[in-house]
């Protein structure tokens, strides 16, 4: 997953120099359905290549 490293050296007061975090690290919605279709699709290839007659 996407974590901001911590750095030692910088106040917790300053200012962020990433503002496009989210540009970086997808929504974690958006990853779980992207990982999800990715999965249903490969299973339902399996299943299809393995219950289909050799020809």
């Amino acid at each position: 997953m996407c974590a901001e490293p911590a750095i030692a050296d910088v106040p917790e007061t300053a200012e962020r120099l990433a503002p496009t975090r989210e540009k970086q690290c997808p929504a974690l919605p958006t990853t779980l359905a992207a990982l999800l279709d990715e999965h249903l699709t490969r299973r339902a290839a399996r299943t299809w290549r393995e219950r289909s007659p050799d020809t």
